[in-house]
């Protein structure tokens, strides 16, 4: 939400005396507000990962593709056969 559109919520918890509604916005409020703020800060920055790009281990199976059915062109790749029990 942004400023204009939490001002009802604002009006509403200095206005209301049912406890539920002050319980709610009284938790909702803050939360809200440090989610803006956080928002806030992050526009105009580009977010990027900072860890270590992880590599699948290599297992050197062969990945099995068939052709599609119908008028698709989108390869299927089925999923792996279930382990013998």
């Amino acid at each position: 939400m942004n400023g204009q559109n939490i001002r009802p919520f604002r009006n509403e918890a200095s206005r209301t005396a049912n406890p539920d509604s002050r319980l709610f916005l009284g938790r909702f409020l803050p939360v809200d507000e440090e989610y803006e703020a956080g928002a806030l800060a992050l526009v105009g920055r580009t977010v990027a990962s900072r860890g270590p790009v992880i590599q699948p281990p290599y297992t050197g199976d062969p990945i099995r593709v068939s052709l599609p059915s119908g008028n698709s062109a989108m390869l299927v790749v089925p999923p792996p056969a279930a382990a013998p029990q």
